[in-house]
């Protein structure tokens, strides 16, 4: 799934780009590259950026989504060496971000659920499949 998520995200830029390239106004407005490896999106060309995505020497390193068209960013995807490490969500859209799903390093998958004032553990750690 983690490699699905990227390889969707690569097709939309790769789009962008080549009806940018090609001249077409179809999908102009849906992307623009700032500054240190910044990618915004802006998909239902709105004039409010729907999808960031933060690229370090090459690699994706962060995905930033506003879901409901809100202006503000409620799911984060991290990555490290091209694998999902964590996926936060702000479930009812009030800038708090509720649920947290984290993949540890030791092959350990975390549920985390906000609830006063921090993060606990919803279910005890899941084996990552395939280890």
């Amino acid at each position: 799934m983690q490699k699905t998520i990227l390889v969707i995200l690569l097709i939309l830029t790769l789009v962008s780009i080549v009806s940018v390239v090609a001249g077409s106004d179809v999908l102009f407005n849906s992307l623009a590259v700032i500054k240190d490896g910044v990618i915004v999106q802006d998909l239902d060309r709105d004039g409010t950026v729907d999808i960031r995505e933060t690229w370090d020497r090459g690699d994706l390193t962060l995905v930033e989504q506003d879901t409901n068209g809100d202006g503000a960013f409620d799911a984060l995807t991290r990555f490290r060496d091209g694998e999902i490490t964590q996926t936060e969500y702000d479930l009812d859209f009030d800038g708090q971000f509720d649920f947290r799903e984290s993949w540890q390093r030791d092959g350990r998958h975390l549920l985390e659920v906000f609830r006063d004032g921090s993060y606990e553990t919803v279910e005890a750690p899941l084996p990552v499949s395939g280890q």
